[in-house]
């Protein structure tokens, strides 16, 4: 039986993946990937597009700088070094960060592609786990696992007006994260954009470039709707970046869980807005095209929201309702590109454990501070407490262990899908497994208190920092 089994490899199973390998903690584990390659988000890998976040998010750096599989040390080995060194620029293209993460995949022995986890079932002492390794009609496998990390990452979203026409008519709409696919088929299609996020900006930004023929005459229509109020920047100021730490994460945690709900619906433009720059760069374009033309091959809109879609005569109408108005109007294009976002989804091969987990009234897994899921059977399940850096002392549990990585915004926060908090909740949930602190992990990252100041330390009655000392609170907020 091995020790764990995940499920998925994207950037944050893939770190667990590669810090084990780094420990050399023992731990017999195996992590499976359906796609027969490392491949994030191949659909925007964009010329030109960056991650929204420093490279020291890479898939170890911010547990341990001396890693051999820091991006850093991936440089050195593609003898770029210098290169990016000059450069001068801590955002790097999107496409060599997924090179830098095919590179680590390259050295670990540990990871398994063109695999499918089918199925999981509970048995005593841990998992059994269903694979299909191949085509699809390959035989199922089984192997048994103590504990499970679920890696799987979100499900491109499409908006309830949009789901039935993008399966009827894949060719006239598609999700964003196809983007790449369906311009190399539809090259000079009049487009139209939804959302008001990084990738709609992206995906805009490209377009235009791409729209006049040499002798400026546009090749199609160019229009951008978002029912967002406007066209924001994300907020990257240095104070507003620490909810990105485990300070915050930690005293997220700690709160009631309609106090959460709140405080996420609230802090979309720490992670969905536009970057300042790239916001600069479409609004110069635009300026310098104005100086010989109207700009009516171009349209950007907002506070509009699609309330109905349909096909006629080889073109596609889109009734938006104009929320400033109060009015309905249609504009009639070639195809939609939805940069509609991602959502939070257990896989379906988890159907089976569902009835086992702990949910909320609204059928939310809940999480301890350790990303371990809990049991309706324990409220523990092996869980390390929310501020002790060791096991607490208890029985081993007679079942398997589950934890999720990017499973867990409602009850973590904002870090949750953030790149640069991937490392170190890996090294967490690899303490936590192997009972032993591999990775010495702080939980101090921001200069501000997110709870009562330790300057009022003597007058904590009324503070959140006691969620953080009691142990009653801790076990109920979930």
């Amino acid at each position: 039986m091995l020790d764990l089994i995940g499920v998925g490899l994207g950037p944050f199973n893939l770190s667990l993946a590669a810090l084990i390998t780094q420990s050399n903690c023992q731990l017999s584990a195996r992590f499976y990937e359906r796609k027969p390659q490392f491949d994030w988000h191949p659909g925007l890998l964009l010329e030109g597009a960056t991650l929204q976040v420093p490279f020291f998010a890479d898939l170890v750096t911010m547990v341990d700088p001396t890693s051999r599989f820091s991006f850093l040390n991936y440089l050195k080995h593609q003898e770029r070094l210098f290169a990016f060194y000059f450069l001068e620029n801590f955002f790097i293209p999107r496409r060599e960060y997924n090179a830098y993460c095919q590179w680590v995949c390259d050295q670990l022995q540990n990871i398994n592609f063109n695999t499918s986890v089918e199925d999981v079932e509970q048995i005593d002492g841990g998992f059994r786990v269903h694979l299909r390794s191949g085509a699809a009609s390959a035989p199922l496998e089984q192997i048994e696992c103590k504990n499970l990390v679920i890696g799987t990452g979100t499900a491109a979203y499409l908006p309830p007006v949009l789901e039935e026409f993008a399966v009827k008519h894949p060719e006239a709409c598609t999700h964003s994260s196809n983007f790449m696919e369906f311009e190399n088929a539809h090259p000079n299609i009049d487009l139209l954009v939804l959302g008001s996020g990084q990738s709609a900006a992206e995906i805009f930004s490209r377009r235009f470039n791409q729209q006049l023929d040499h002798q400026a005459n546009p090749r199609f229509q160019l229009d951008w709707i978002t029912r967002s109020a406007g066209f924001f920047p994300m907020e990257y100021s240095p104070l507003g970046l620490e909810h990105f730490t485990p300070d915050y994460m930690q005293l997220f945690h700690s709160l009631e869980q309609a106090q959460k709900d709140q405080i996420n619906q609230a802090q979309g433009l720490l992670y969905k807005g536009i970057s300042f720059e790239l916001i600069r760069e479409i609004y110069q374009d635009l300026y310098h095209r104005s100086v010989d033309t109207d700009l009516s091959e171009v349209t950007l809109g907002s506070s509009s929201e699609l309330v109905s879609i349909h096909r006629q005569g080889g073109r596609t109408h889109c009734v938006f309702y104009h929320h400033l108005l109060n009015q309905e109007f249609t504009l009639e294009t070639g195809a939609v590109i939805a940069a509609t976002g991602f959502r939070q989804q257990l896989p379906s091969c988890l159907n089976h454990l569902k009835p086992l987990l702990d949910l909320d009234d609204q059928q939310r897994l809940k999480v301890s501070l350790n990303h371990e899921v809990l049991f309706t059977n324990s409220s523990t399940q092996g869980a390390l407490s929310s501020t002790s850096k060791e096991p607490e002392s208890q029985t081993e549990p007679t079942s398997g262990r589950l934890f999720v990585q990017n499973l867990e915004q409602h009850t973590h926060g904002v870090g949750t899908p953030d790149l640069g908090l991937g490392a170190y909740r890996a090294a967490r949930i690899l303490n936590a497994l192997s009972g032993q602190e591999h990775f010495t992990l702080s939980e101090q990252g921001a200069f501000q208190n997110f709870g009562v100041p330790r300057s009022a330390a003597s007058k904590r009655e009324n503070s959140l920092d006691r969620a953080f000392a009691s142990p009653a609170r801790r076990s109920s907020a979930c």
